[in-house]
């Protein structure tokens, strides 16, 4: 009687092979938690940026607070004040431009947004505060891609022989010069400030200037008051033309309808009651009308 013989197993060609495939599989998802690791690491640095340009925003806000119109005080804080936007666009927003070399912004828009809405409430302060106008979409892109290039320059002018930021021309020609650094320029087709953001700051913009006109009333300057009111009724009529589905705008045009009236109450104030009393005692007649109360909702 014949014995069968039994067919080699290639049972250990199989484990070789799901060992190899393992092993494949695990490295693949290996990188993959690299690339969150790496991510993650990228979104929190971005995250304590946006922190630093709000920092460096408010303090900006502050200073330029102490703007007087026409005195020579007035003008050294405009100084100051252009000097600290530039770096702030030299030290945070280039930080910025070298995380995302490369790189899709708009997977990290929401780690440095806030940032990027407080340094437009503070540039269109300034920016009103010098020219009496609205800071401009285009202003603000020329504005970041002017001094992102001065940054990358070997030789780089002092304060002193830089130009004001309403008068710097943008280049002649989209692409940059050679020997500037092309990955820390911004350009006007992919700027890392959005819309949305820069409309966000401009709503944060009327609360600056209530707390302005206020203190221009408390300082005898009426006329000054006045022109901020129209600018802000201006304001708010073409936001009002505005239509974004963001709950967050909805949000910030309840607090500029209050900021418009606060402003517009105070004018009246002073129109009809300023000749009753000193200038002096203007001031705190505002500070007892209560025209926080409103029931206009959007």
């Amino acid at each position: 009687m014949h014995k069968h013989r039994r067919k080699p197993s290639n049972k250990s060609d199989e484990t070789i092979s799901n060992s190899t495939c393992s092993s494949a599989v695990i490295q693949l998802f290996r990188n993959f938690a690299l690339e969150l690791e790496e991510k993650q690491d990228r979104y929190e640095r971005l995250v304590k940026i946006g922190r630093d340009i709000t920092v460096e925003s408010k303090r900006l806000i502050f200073f330029l607070h102490s703007h007087r119109r026409g005195t020579e005080d007035g003008e050294n804080v405009l100084r100051e004040g252009k000097t600290r936007l530039i770096n702030i666009v030299k030290f945070q927003f280039s930080k910025i431009l070298k995380e995302l070399e490369d790189r899709d912004i708009h997977q990290y828009l929401r780690a440095f947004s806030f940032g990027v809405q407080e340094f437009i409430e503070a540039f269109s302060f300034y920016h009103f505060l010098v020219t009496e106008t609205l800071l401009t979409f285009e202003e603000v892109k020329d504005f970041l891609e002017c001094n992102s290039q001065i940054q990358t320059q070997t030789n780089v002018p002092s304060d002193g022989d830089s130009k004001d930021f309403d008068k710097i021309e943008p280049p002649l020609s989209s692409s940059p010069p050679k020997t500037l650094n092309t990955n820390w320029i911004v350009p006007h087709n992919h700027c890392i400030i959005t819309m949305l953001d820069y409309v966000l700051g401009l709503n944060d913009l009327t609360g600056e200037l209530m707390r302005y006109s206020i203190n221009q009333v408390a300082n005898g300057e009426i006329p000054a008051a006045f022109d901020i009111c129209r600018f802000m009724t201006n304001l708010y009529s073409g936001m009002l033309s505005v239509s974004l589905n963001s709950r967050e705008y909805s949000r910030k045009m309840f607090t500029v309808i209050q900021s418009v009236k606060k402003v517009e109450m105070a004018c009246y104030t002073v129109r009809v009651r300023g000749s009753e009393m000193p200038k002096k005692l203007i001031f705190s007649v505002l500070e007892d009308e209560n025209v926080c109360e409103d029931d206009t909702h959007f």
